[in-house]
């Protein structure tokens, strides 16, 4: 078992088998979202750049690397699938500048670990009848290798959200599942609530993403007596078990007079009396900071999650298993973010506009910040200086500007980048269908419909 730090409240595993059958052959998914070319990625001196034989050197090193590169086609022994919840190419790109600048750089020609993957694409994100999607179908999508409707997990389109009796018969398996048919050890690591929609769909089958627990509200009697069963008691009878489990969500393990173990001043939210387990971890999320136009919470995550990545490859990489393992990088769905007032080189990402001519608005004559979302909570009716005086930059809860106020910022429909780094990466290049990410991983890995395939023992 490997074990690292990643946060304070956050440990990750990694099991590896003691078999000899199946020695070092697992599969973790982990949810948090190589260009080894000799540049000096991260300057802080901009003089080089004014000189032509920079870019010159840069673009034949990339070329010569390119030219290199060799097709991985081993079988996959390992695969370790990351996904960060809605971490868009915007985020991707905000992230490597804070990353960068978090180091003492300009931060623009920062390359972040998944930016060193050998291989990109991207991955067209809508689902079965809504132009953007969530994460439920977007993560069914992913894991399960088909597309779905809208807040459905673990089922077909046949099914209906919310409508029980339309989910029997529509059940999928996810590539855990896959991977278990075989004897491989599996495991779960998520910042959010396991039982949230992005990792629930690994194991569960619900119609409704918001059946987490029995509470009398979202899931009852009713869902009970038609044959449904809420998704955290889908977790714990799961057969064969999981084997490496992390993230949060107690709540929806027990009952409501049982007090957390960590907070007794809480009690959990089942009604049905039942206490399932007793302990999870708990973490955060790119896509929550999103919703709530909070971008240094999303950045810093994102920065968090980039950090696993080159993490759990150095893991590999000294237990001698990174050439056979298969990493995956992606995005459930965007947000409704971006940045892109005129800066010079280098600017805080979280501050103004820095160019003289360019650091107003011509209409209001006001400020313009770098970063802005596209709606949300924070919908500034009024731009004056009682408003700007009212901005704390350096608050970790500080909500960005939205242009069109909502409680909640939306999701984005653009496609999502996808990172691929080992066997069979070369399959995850232009642009896909994101369903068809789960089947390459498979194929990689000789799990599923492709254990027989060509090259497969």
């Amino acid at each position: 078992m490997l074990f690292y730090p990643l946060r304070q409240e956050t440990r990750i595993f990694l099991r590896l088998s003691s078999s000899t059958k199946h020695m070092y052959r697992f599969l973790v998914i982990l949810l948090i979202n190589i260009l080894p070319i000799n540049i000096k990625a991260g300057r802080t001196d901009l003089s080089e750049e004014k000189n032509p034989s920079f870019w010159n050197e840069q673009a034949r090193l990339d070329i010569e690397y390119n030219l290199r590169r060799k097709e991985n086609k081993r079988i996959a022994k390992n695969v370790i699938f990351f996904l960060g919840d809605g971490m868009g190419v915007p985020t991707i790109t905000a992230g490597r500048i804070r990353k960068g600048q978090m180091l003492g750089q300009l931060g623009e020609d920062f390359i972040t670990e998944m930016e060193q993957f050998s291989h990109l694409g991207l991955a067209k994100t809508y689902c079965t009848d809504h132009q953007t999607p969530d994460s439920a179908a977007t993560a069914t999508a992913l894991l399960c290798g088909v597309k779905t409707s809208f807040g459905t997990i673990g089922i077909d389109g046949r099914a209906s959200r919310g409508n029980c009796l339309s989910s029997h018969g529509t059940h999928v398996d996810s590539i855990l599942k896959w991977a278990q048919e075989l004897g491989h050890p599996v495991g779960i690591v998520a910042t959010s609530r396991i039982t949230h929609a992005s990792p629930a769909s690994a194991y569960a089958h619900s119609p409704d993403r918001k059946w987490e627990g029995y509470d009398s509200i979202n899931f009852g009697e009713k869902e009970v007596a038609q044959g449904c069963v809420d998704i955290a008691r889908q977790l714990v009878l799961q057969s064969p078990p999981i084997d490496i489990l992390l993230g949060g969500g107690r709540r929806f393990f027990y009952p409501t007079q049982k007090p957390d173990v960590a907070n007794s001043s809480l009690n959990g939210t089942r009604t049905d009396n039942i206490s399932l387990i007793d302990d999870f971890w708990k973490g955060s999320r790119i896509d929550h900071g999103h919703h709530f136009t909070q971008a240094r919470y999303a950045l810093d995550d994102y920065v968090e999650f980039d950090n696993t990545i080159g993490q759990v490859k150095r893991i590999l990489q000294d237990k001698g298993v990174l050439n056979d393992t298969l990493l995956v990088v992606t995005a459930d769905h965007s947000n409704a973010f971006s940045f892109g007032a005129d800066s010079a080189r280098g600017s805080n990402l979280f501050g103004f506009s820095t160019l003289e001519s360019l650091n107003v608005s011509t209409i209001d004559k006001m400020p313009v910040q770098i970063i802005t979302y596209g709606n949300g909570p924070n919908f500034p009716a009024i731009r004056n200086k009682t408003y700007l005086d009212s901005i704390d930059l350096n608050d970790t809860e500080y909500r960005w500007p939205a242009a069109i106020p909502m409680v909640e910022a939306t999701h984005a429909g653009e496609d999502v980048a996808v990172f691929a780094q080992g066997p069979w990466s070369h399959l995850f290049i232009g642009t896909m269908e994101q369903h068809t990410i789960a089947h390459k991983m498979a194929y990689a890995a000789c799990w599923g419909a492709y254990k027989k395939r060509r090259g497969c023992k």
